[in-house]
């Protein structure tokens, strides 16, 4: 019988996280937080794409939101994290809800090209304000805060992502144990047969859509925790390839896959860009030999080498 090694490679995956800010450098920690950032979207992308069954290019709307929306409530004073993340998660919510009620009545290709229609709409409105910087973007003063720890220290604030991070992962988890859970995949797999049970896939699906904004939305709100820097590319369309490219190389379906693609990328865009202006072409060559080689993506291929079932990993 082959031994489960999941939980120990987990356990020593989470050890070395949490000590990376006490042996990695400044430049180890603050790249260690930037492929968290956007584990974390690549996560609430891949919960709507895996489990409610349906492509969205239009997610980077929510990341764009969740930064733009902490960095103008910082600026106009609020500087409490208690106070403001709430007040942007509420904001990216209904901005789910409105934009899923309107673009949700469709699907397949029609969705896709609704929810990319809602990207652009928002990156040209951001590259028209000029109080905003315009294309260039603009600086945020400063961090938000927190009662008990300082978050202008970048070891803190990786440390609060990595938790955070653990948190979304762990309530994933959770609701796919759930009926409700159950419903939205259902709606994936035999939505007529949800119909006959008397329930209402659009419901489900509305739901999903709003719970994986705000999964994005938080990653927004820590992206600009992080850099204290936005432009409107937050919001392009190109982004929003980006974090497929991360979902679809870690692995899709998976909860730990598109955290690991997020880091390959961010890892090899940091160092491919240092080696040549066209760095996308050796993502794209890797992408291509993933797929050709590695239908399932790495976390998966790496979940069934240590003996376990990775559609629940």
């Amino acid at each position: 019988m082959t031994r489960d090694l999941r939980w120990p490679a987990f356990v020593l995956l989470a050890a070395t996280a949490f000590a990376l800010p006490f042996i990695g450098d400044s430049y180890i920690v603050q790249l260690a937080t930037r492929m968290l950032i956007f584990g974390m979207a690549a996560l609430g992308i891949d919960f709507f794409l895996a489990y409610v069954g349906q492509l969205s290019l239009g997610h980077t709307i929510f990341l764009a939101s969740g930064a733009y929306l902490t960095a103008l409530l910082t600026m106009a004073g609020l500087e409490s994290a208690l106070l403001v993340w709430p007040i942007v998660l509420l904001g990216v919510a209904l901005l789910a809800l409105a934009a899923g009620m309107l673009a949700l009545r469709t699907g397949g290709l029609y969705f896709i090209m609704i929810t990319l229609a809602f990207t652009q709409m928002l990156f040209f409105f951001l590259q028209s304000q000029r109080g905003l910087g315009g294309d260039e973007g603009f600086s945020v003063p400063q961090r938000n805060t927190l009662p008990l720890l300082d978050l202008s220290d970048p070891r803190n604030l990786y440390l609060l992502v990595l938790v955070l991070l653990l948190g979304v992962i762990g309530l994933i988890a959770w609701i796919r144990a759930t009926p409700f859970g159950a419903a939205i995949e259902a709606c994936r797999d035999n939505a007529q047969r949800l119909s006959a049970m008397g329930l209402d896939p659009y419901g489900y699906r509305l739901s999903g859509f709003v719970f994986s904004a705000v999964i994005v939305g938080l990653a927004g709100i820590l992206y600009t925790n992080n850099t204290l820097y936005l432009t409107p590319a937050l919001s392009g369309w190109y982004l929003s390839g980006e974090l497929l490219m991360m979902v679809i190389l870690g692995g899709s379906g998976s909860l730990l896959g598109p955290v690991l693609g997020a880091a390959l990328f961010v890892l090899l865009q940091e160092q491919l860009s240092h080696i040549t202006p066209h760095w996308m072409a050796g993502l794209g060559a890797l992408l291509v030999a993933r797929v050709m080689l590695m239908k399932d993506g790495f976390w998966n291929v790496l979940a069934r080498r240590l003996g376990g079932d990775d559609s629940h990993s």
